[in-house]
């Protein structure tokens, strides 16, 4: 890797170390490639995090002021977008959670709430939330009543096929630009690896939540699904960004002591997603 390359997995943590950034003020006083540095910052989708880390430098004064600005602005873009889902999120979970409905986040919203603590750390397109196939008309009458509306299946080819495929997220609901996608399984029903849903809401932990769920998944669990999330992105989607890796890097380091390694194995063996994970 070149010096770019290398400063950049520096800036994709959460927390610098004195080491990072001794390496960090290095690279800032070796007249850098800025521009070369910029366009892989803004393809890798980090430049919320790179604005983050830039307020632990000694000498962050090096850095062009354009950098600062462009990272800020991304970074507040992140923060405005968060806050207006999580507010349409919040009303219409206070509703779900009176009617004794179970759920849990995925992704962003359970990664926003668990790890990075900042609504301008982790961008999310929508919120998804996995729900139990006996909720589901349950939910969306609850949605619809609420002012709610349903999406329509991007790119569905037709019913037929959708129902064959056997969608592991049947609805998607909207209200003003916030997007909720109600899963029953974490994964499409046509894939080699099976990952038996129940076996992950047995698992499931209640949530100390400031978010407003009910459950998290445990650790393990929740580690092996973002492996598969990557892997789908990956493999089968327009490619990916480095916020998946530091998602899955940043879970490791916090969560590790928590984590069941033995279970992980042993359930990647028994869901065949070995290679996946």
């Amino acid at each position: 890797m070149n010096t770019e390359d290398k400063i950049i997995l520096l800036f994709t943590k959460l927390k610098l170390s004195e080491e990072d950034i001794s390496q960090i003020d290095e690279f800032l006083t070796s007249n850098p490639d800025w521009k070369s540095f910029m366009s892989k910052v803004k393809k890798n989708g980090l430049l919320h995090l790179i604005y983050k880390n830039f307020n632990q430098l000694p000498n962050k004064e090096k850095i062009p002021n354009s950098i600062i600005s462009n990272s800020k602005k991304r970074y507040l873009d992140i923060y405005f977008n968060n806050t207006l889902k999580l507010k349409d999120f919040k009303e219409i979970a206070k509703i779900l959670f009176t009617n004794n409905i179970e759920m849990i986040p995925l992704k962003g919203l359970a990664l926003l709430d668990i790890l990075y603590k900042d609504l301008g750390l982790r961008p999310m397109s929508d919120i998804d939330l996995l729900i139990k196939a006996s909720d589901l008309e349950k939910y969306k009458q609850l949605f619809l009543q609420n002012g709610w509306t349903i999406c329509p299946i991007e790119n569905e080819i037709s019913k037929f096929a959708t129902k064959m495929s056997g969608s592991h997220h049947p609805y998607t609901f909207m209200i003003n630009k916030t997007k909720i996608e109600l899963h029953i399984h974490i994964h499409p029903q046509l894939t080699t690896y099976k990952i038996p849903i129940e076996e992950y809401w047995d698992r499931a932990i209640k949530s100390k939540s400031s978010l407003i769920t009910t459950h998290l998944f445990s650790p393990t669990d929740q580690l092996q699904h973002l492996c598969i999330h990557y892997y789908k992105h990956l493999t089968h989607e327009r490619g990916t960004s480095m916020k998946h890796i530091c998602d899955i890097k940043e879970f490791i380091l916090q969560e590790k002591d928590s984590i069941d390694w033995k279970l992980l194995l042993a359930s990647c063996k028994q869901y065949n997603c070995q290679v996946e994970v």
